[in-house]
C-alpha cells in the first residue's frame, strides 16, 4: 500500500486505519507513508529510509527508545523557583526548554528514565499544592524521523 490515507479527512482516515488493522491479521502488508502518525499507529515494523538507505528498523517503541530524544514534561505552577530546584534535584540531567507564565517545559533524556518515577511521585504528591497540571510525552515517531533525516 502506497500512502493509503493521503488527502483524507481525520475521520475517514480512522476508518481505513481500523480496516487496515483488521485486515493485517495473519498477513503481510508493506506500507509506505511520509505519515509517522500513520507508520506509529500501523506499523509492526517500521523502517526509517534515507536516500535510498534503511537509518533504522523495528518497532515503534524500539525506534522512540533508541533514536529519541527522551520525554517532554510540562509543568503548570505558581512556585517556579521551588519546582525547578526539585527537578533539579530529582532529575539531574533534566534540561529546562522553556520558562513562561507559570509553564515549564522540560527535557528529560533517555538517560535519566531511573529518575523519572521518583519524579511523577512528587508531581503526584503536590499536585493541588505546588503543581496545578502537568504532563508527559515520549519522544514522537516523527521526531525520531526528522533526526534521522538530518543525521544523513
Amino acid at each position: 500500500m502506497d500512502e493509503p490515507t493521503t488527502g483524507m479527512d481525520p475521520v475517514n482516515r480512522r476508518h481505513v486505519w481500523s480496516f487496515i488493522e483488521k485486515f493485517k491479521k495473519n498477513r503481510v502488508i508493506i506500507l509506505t507513508t511520509h505519515s509517522m502518525e500513520e507508520a506509529d499507529v500501523l506499523g509492526d515494523r517500521i523502517g526509517i529510509m534515507s536516500k535510498g538507505v534503511f537509518k533504522a528498523l523495528g518497532n515503534s517503541i524500539r525506534l522512540k527508545n533508541k533514536f529519541g530524544s527522551g520525554y517532554r514534561i510540562s509543568i503548570v505552577t505558581d512556585q517556579i523557583d521551588l519546582v525547578k530546584r526539585k527537578i533539579t534535584e530529582l532529575v539531574p540531567s533534566a534540561v529546562l526548554e522553556d520558562d513562561s507564565a507559570g509553564a515549564l517545559i522540560y527535557q528529560f533524556p533517555m538517560a535519566s528514565i531511573n529518575y523519572i518515577s521518583a519524579f511523577v511521585k512528587w508531581v503526584e504528591d503536590s499536585k493541588g499544592s505546588m503543581i496545578k497540571n502537568w504532563g508527559i510525552s515520549q519522544s514522537t515517531l516523527e521526531e525520531v524521523f526528522l533526526k534521522l533525516i538530518r543525521e544523513s
